[in-house]
């Protein structure tokens, strides 16, 4: 299956409530957070839906990420990875969601981002996971591959790590 053009358009805004704990992954469809117990940043509740076309929306699937800073420094860039899957759990389509709000030790926030596709009628299944983290200071943190690509397997067994590629390194 050739993956559909994506685009995220990104709003990103405060929000001083969190929801507690990370779901267990499992082979049920819906919204999944792959668990990074070595990762700066936690996402802490991870819902994702289907958003039909509309005079003010576009069609496509709605993430909707609330995360928190668990590190001792202040954040200020993280990337999500968004993944979603299709009813027959192939591979839809990924999404570098970004997000350059800065972000204090401990604190929480919240991020809504679209993923814009022709096939995004197809949605069944949804992971997000913590790409990069950047600090203050300058250092990058970056997610562990395997980890990634463990939890995506569990979706679909022959998920291809060139799926996880920006569009320019493929």
């Amino acid at each position: 299956m050739v993956p559909v053009a994506l685009l995220a358009v990104a709003y990103t805004f405060w929000s001083a409530a969190g929801v507690p704990g990370a779901p267990v992954q499992s082979g049920k469809a819906g919204a999944k957070i792959v668990e990074q117990t070595e990762s700066p940043v936690l996402v802490t509740g991870y819902r994702a839906e289907y958003q039909k076309g509309s005079a003010t929306a576009l069609p496509g699937v709605r993430h909707d990420v609330e995360y928190r800073n668990r590190s001792g420094q202040r954040v200020v860039a993280i990337q999500f990875g968004l993944v979603t899957f299709d009813v027959w759990d192939e591979f839809l389509g990924r999404t570098a969601a970004l997000t350059v709000q800065p972000l204090g030790v401990r604190s929480r926030d919240r991020g809504i981002w679209t993923t814009l596709s022709e096939a995004a009628f197809a949605y069944r299944t949804a992971v997000v996971y913590v790409e990069r983290v950047r600090f203050e200071s300058g250092e990058i943190w970056t997610a562990d591959r395997e980890t990634i690509l463990g939890a995506l397997r569990v979706i679909q067994k022959d998920f291809d790590e060139a799926n996880l590629a920006k569009k320019e390194d493929k």
